[in-house]
C-alpha cells in the first residue's frame, strides 16, 4: 500500500457572521451567501495576517504540529485570505473558508434546511453538484490506494442559524469504481481573534478506507505488522517500550482501518497570532 498525504481541508475553521437570525424562515441559496461574503469582511476588518499552530493527533501519520500562515489581499472588491506558507501535511487549511468557497458552495447548493445538530438550530446546506465540486481544488483528493482518482461527490455543512458557525461538516469521494471514502469534520472550542473566529478543536473521521485496499494489500500489511512485532520482541526492554510507545496510536489506527474502514484525527489549536 503506498503512503498517500491526505488533504485535510476545513472549510469551517474560521466561520461567524455575527448576525442573529431573528425569522422562522430559512434564507435562500443567494441570501445566505452575501451573508456570509459580509461576514467574512467583517471578520477581516482588523486583520492583515494570520498565523496558526496546531496539534495533530491519530489518524495515519505520527503526531505533529504544523504552522500555516495566510496574508489578506482584495479580489473583485472582497477581503480574502491566501495562504502563503503551509505545510504539505497541514490540517489546518484555513485560507479555504475565506477565499469565497464558502459562499459559492452555498449558491451550488441543492436545499438548505432548518434541523437541530446537538441540540443546536442550523442549517444543513446540502451540495450534489458534482461538475462544481470537482473544480475546487481543496476538494479534489488524489488517491494512490488504487491509482484511481478519488473525485467529489457530495458535500454537507451544518452552519449556526445564530451567526452561521459551521459545527460539522461531511464530504463523500467516490472513485470510478464506485467506492466510497467519506471525511466528516467536527468543529468545537470557537474562540474569537481580533474579530475572527476560529475552531480550536476539530475531530476528522475517515470512513471507507476499506474499500480502497485490496485483498492484498490488506494481507501485506498484516505480515508486515506481524514482522515487526517479531523484530520488537527481538530488542532490549527498554529500547522496545520506548518503540512501542512511540507507535502505538499509529498502529491503533492501523487496526482500525482493517478492522473498520475508517481511522479519526485531532486536531487542536495551540496558538493563534494576528497581525
Amino acid at each position: 500500500m503506498k503512503n498517500n498525504t491526505l488533504r485535510y481541508w476545513l472549510l469551517a475553521g474560521v466561520i461567524s457572521t455575527g448576525y442573529v437570525w431573528t425569522s422562522q424562515a430559512q434564507p435562500g441559496n443567494e441570501t445566505l451567501a452575501q451573508r456570509i461574503e459580509a461576514a467574512h469582511a467583517r471578520h477581516l476588518e482588523q486583520i492583515e495576517r494570520l498565523t496558526v499552530v496546531a496539534e495533530m493527533e491519530g489518524g495515519m501519520v505520527p503526531d505533529m504540529q504544523t504552522t500555516s500562515r495566510y496574508v489578506k489581499v482584495e479580489e473583485d472588491g472582497r477581503a480574502v485570505l491566501r495562504a502563503v506558507e503551509q505545510d504539505d501535511r497541514d490540517a489546518m487549511n484555513l485560507a479555504g473558508i475565506h477565499d469565497g468557497t464558502l459562499p459559492e458552495m452555498v449558491r451550488h447548493a441543492k436545499s438548505i434546511r432548518a434541523d437541530r445538530l446537538d441540540g443546536r438550530a442550523v442549517f444543513v446546506v446540502e451540495i450534489d453538484d458534482a461538475e462544481f465540486l470537482e473544480s475546487l481544488d481543496d476538494l479534489h483528493i488524489e488517491d494512490d490506494l488504487d491509482e484511481d482518482e478519488l473525485l467529489p461527490k457530495h458535500a454537507t455543512i451544518w452552519l449556526d442559524t445564530s451567526d452561521y458557525t459551521p459545527h460539522q461538516l461531511a464530504f463523500v469521494q467516490r472513485n470510478p469504481q464506485g467506492d466510497e471514502l467519506t471525511f466528516e469534520i467536527k468543529l468545537s472550542d470557537y474562540q474569537v481573534h481580533r474579530g475572527l473566529p476560529i475552531a480550536h478543536r476539530m475531530e476528522i473521521a475517515i470512513q471507507g478506507l476499506d474499500q480502497m485496499i485490496t485483498p492484498d494489500e490488506l494481507a501485506q500489511a498484516r505480515q508486515q505488522m506481524a514482522q515487526m512485532e517479531e523484530q520488537l520482541a527481538m530488542l532490549p526492554a527498554e529500547q522496545r517500550a520506548m518503540i512501542q510507545q512511540q507507535l502505538a496510536p499509529q498502529l491503533e489506527q492501523l487496526e482500525q482501518m482493517m478492522t473498520s474502514g475508517g481511522a479519526t484525527m485531532h486536531v487542536r489549536v495551540v496558538d493563534v497570532q494576528v497581525e
